[in-house]
């Protein structure tokens, strides 16, 4: 019983988070032609417009000496308390 409480706690802080989030947003959308005249907002606009490319990582290279070798971690997968009984 005592899991769930937590469960709801944290499900409830997590609601009223996103509400708080989504509600500023909203808030600076209302507000942004106050905060940027007509020219800065042509201009953020057009900056939004150039910049469609995605940016691709280059593939990762293990930094260790060769003379070392990598040791690969072994993965452990959490069974939830619902699984276990």
């Amino acid at each position: 019983m005592l899991v769930w409480r937590h469960e709801a706690r944290a499900a409830r802080r997590r609601r009223s988070t996103e509400i708080r989030a989504s509600e500023q947003a909203r808030q600076w959308d209302r507000q942004r032609g106050d905060i940027h005249p007509a020219l800065v907002s042509e201009r953020l606009a057009s900056v939004e417009a150039e910049i469609t490319q995605v940016v691709t990582l280059a593939d990762p290279v293990p930094d260790a000496e060769p003379d070392r070798p990598i040791r690969i971690l072994p993965v452990r997968y959490v069974q939830r308390e619902e699984e276990r009984s």
